[in-house]
């Protein structure tokens, strides 16, 4: 197992296989909340990181590479800070868990507005975890 530190947001913690996206998008579940559209894939395994994570900012939205860069930052940012109860359950239940996350706003915002948002999508993730190993935090 790789050990993860909270401090850290490793290449093998990114999602960055096109197979493994087109899967996560086909087969995948899906969840809205405020400016995040979050794609997730829960699967058994123990032997890989437990939860890989890909960002994007819609081009068709964001016309300049700077803005989507910076909202890709943004993202990258509030998931490396809030990242550490996620990895902790899914490594106590073996599970691996592949997210996608999507910036659907229609401007740039803060980094608050980013993180609260971020901070409430990886509470619903957790939730979708199996609830018998919930109480060995």
């Amino acid at each position: 197992m790789i050990k993860t530190n909270n401090n850290n947001f490793g290449k093998a913690e990114k999602l960055s296989s096109h197979i493994q996206i087109d899967y996560l998008f086909r087969n995948g579940k899906k969840y809205n909340y405020g400016c995040l559209r979050v794609f997730y894939l829960l699967m058994p395994g123990k032997n890989a990181p437990p939860v890989t994570v890909g960002v994007t900012a819609p081009k068709k939205q964001f016309k300049k590479a700077v803005h989507r860069n910076r909202l890709k930052r943004l993202l990258r940012e509030a998931y490396r800070l809030q990242k550490q109860p996620l990895t902790t359950l899914c490594s106590i239940s073996e599970q691996q868990m592949q997210i996608f996350f999507i910036f659907t706003g229609r401007q740039l915002l803060p980094f608050t507005v980013v993180s609260a948002d971020m901070a409430q999508c990886l509470k619903y993730l957790q939730k979708q975890l199996p609830q018998a190993h919930a109480t060995d935090l």
